[in-house]
Parts: structure tokens; C-alpha cells; sequence
């Protein structure tokens, strides 16, 4: 099976299922699609009219679609998701786990912003996941097109792998429950949705609080650039966006181990997968992803063994 194929379907299954929970909760979605939808039909177009002559236009215009596509599924499936989860808020528990790991998040956060320069760095290394993208995206296009489908399936498996996490342990974020006095701006769609009074969805933000997709996505990045001669900048780029996604994205201190270990097991998820498609059941084995049982199915121990290969991979040049 194509990897393309694999990487439609999952996505076409996520708006799907969103589809099908939104009239659970007497809940719809309001947006004028004219615009983005002649946008995403022009890039197909584009797609399709060079993938003979230009395959890494066609790529370009392919992955593309793909993740506004996937980003916008997502978004929706995360706003039904946070209104139907019946657990209460839960950051009070995570600021407690931040004190397990013994990390005094109000003294990092008046730390950094006592410190300008460093504060202003973080911010753009936050911001920076749209100039990445379209860095990476159009250099692998030309050197290594396979890169850029197991961007797109990491970051398929990274949302699915978060979602539960949002549903057990819905949260505000760090800033409300620190009283700092900054208020999230998602806050107010966050606590509307769990009181069931934002029926219409009309624009969305990231309401994923544990574990944070911004510390998975700096490992997806990174591991996307693994091997590169421009390997170095991407990885310092990225540290520094799972450093500030506690002060800029307000986010405890477990988020963001728990967004590093959701991208390590999104990875070697991934790599399984592709091996998959390419090579069929056998593609499996091998240095590049955990071993299967004779009927397929891994054990606790194969799985581990996939996660530190990711890492592995991740940390060659």
C-alpha cells in the first residue's frame, strides 16, 4: 500500500469521526470555506499538473494540502473532544506533577521574562513552526520526498496520541493556574466548550494543554532534518521551542515531557509503517523499526526498542 494512501485515509478518518461527533453535542461548524477551498484546489491542480516534469513542485503542493487539511481535522476533532471529556480540569494535577519533578514553574516563568533578550527568543522560537515547515518541506522535496510523507504520518499519529491525553487531563494552561496575570487567550473557548455554550465552531486554537504538540512537533522537526548538514541549527531551533513552550505557550512542565515522549513513539509508529508500505509485512524488521511478532503484533519490549532507535536516528547527523 502507498504511503499517500495510508496518509489520506487516516486523515480522511479523523474529519470523519469529527463529522460524526459535532451533532453529539449539538455542535457545528461555521466556516466559509470558499476561499481555503479554491486555495487547496488550485494546490491539487498544482499537484497533479507537475508530478511528471516537476515532481518536487508536486510534492511541495501535495504535502501542503495535506497538512492544512489534517491541521483543520484536527482542530474541530479537539474542540468536540474537550466539550464531550467528562473529567474535570485538571491543572491543579499537573502543576502538583511539576512539583514531583521538583520544577517551581512561577520561577521559570519570571526567570525568563526577567531576562529580555532571552524572552524574545523563545517567542520566536515558538512562533517558528510555519518557517520551518517551509524550509524543510521544500528542501526534502528536492532531496528526500519520503521525508515528507513521514512528516505527515508522525504528525497523524502525534494528534492521535495527544487527544487522549487532552481528554483525561483537560487544563487552561499554567498562566491561570499560577495567577501570573496573563489569561490564555484559549481559555475562554476551552471553558465555553465544557459548558456546552460554544455550539458553533467558527475558529479554532490549540486547547491541548497535556501533552504539548508543540514539544512533539520540535521532535518531529527535528528528526525530519536527522542527517542533514544544516542538522545543528534545526536542533538548537527546536530545544529552544520545547524550552519556551512553558512561559510562552503555558504549559507545565509535564506537558512537555509529554509531548517528547508522544513524538518518540509517534516515530517509531511511523517508521513501522512506512517499512510497511514499502516493503510489505517483511519491510518490518530491521535496524529502522521495533521487531513484530510472528502475527504481527509487538510486544512491550519491541515497542521500547523502537522508541530508542527513534532517538537514535534523531541524533545522527
Amino acid at each position: 500500500m502507498r504511503a499517500g494512501l495510508v496518509i489520506w485515509s487516516l486523515i480522511a478518518l479523523m474529519a470523519l469521526l469529527a463529522v460524526a461527533l459535532y451533532p453529539m453535542e449539538d455542535m457545528s461548524v461555521a466556516v466559509n470555506y470558499h476561499g481555503i477551498g479554491l486555495f487547496l484546489a488550485v494546490l491539487v491542480a498544482l499537484a497533479g499538473a507537475t508530478r511528471r516534469r516537476y515532481p518536487a513542485a508536486s510534492h511541495i503542493a501535495h504535502t501542503v494540502v495535506q497538512l492544512i487539511v489534517l491541521s483543520r481535522a484536527g482542530a474541530y476533532l479537539s474542540y468536540v473532544a474537550m466539550a464531550m471529556t467528562p473529567f474535570p480540569l485538571a491543572d491543579t494535577t499537573l502543576a502538583q506533577a511539576d512539583a514531583v519533578f521538583g520544577f517551581d514553574w512561577r520561577a521559570w516563568f519570571f526567570w525568563i521574562h526577567g531576562h529580555t533578550v532571552l524572552h524574545d527568543v523563545l517567542a520566536l522560537a515558538y512562533q517558528s513552526i510555519p518557517l520551518q515547515l517551509l524550509v524543510l518541506i521544500v528542501y526534502f522535496a528536492f532531496r528526500e520526498a519520503d521525508r515528507l510523507d513521514e512528516l505527515t504520518l508522525g504528525a497523524i499519529i502525534t494528534i492521535v496520541l495527544t487527544m487522549p491525553g487532552m481528554i483525561f487531563l483537560p487544563a487552561v494552561g499554567a498562566w491561570s493556574e499560577h495567577a501570573i496575570g496573563t489569561t490564555e487567550p484559549w481559555k475562554h473557548d476551552i471553558l465555553a466548550l465544557r459548558a456546552h455554550q460554544l455550539l458553533i465552531v467558527e475558529k479554532t486554537q490549540g486547547i491541548i494543554s497535556f501533552p504539548s504538540f508543540h514539544a512533539a512537533s520540535a521532535i518531529l522537526l527535528v528528526n525530519m532534518a536527522r542527517r542533514c548538514s544544516f542538522f545543528m541549527p534545526v536542533l538548537l531551533l527546536n530545544m529552544l521551542m520545547i524550552a519556551s513552550v512553558l512561559s510562552e505557550g503555558a504549559h507545565y512542565f509535564v506537558d512537555m515531557l509529554g509531548g517528547v515522549v508522544v513524538a518518540l513513539v509517534a516515530i517509531a509508529i511511523t517508521h513501522g509503517i512506512l517499512n510497511l508500505c514499502r516493503n510489505g509485512p517483511a519491510g518490518v524488521s530491521g535496524a529502522d523499526s521495533w521487531r513484530y511478532r510472528r502475527h504481527g503484533r509487538a510486544s512491550v519490549g519491541a515497542l521500547s526498542q523502537g522508541i530508542f532507535v527513534a532517538a537514535a536516528r534523531i541524533c545522527q547527523k
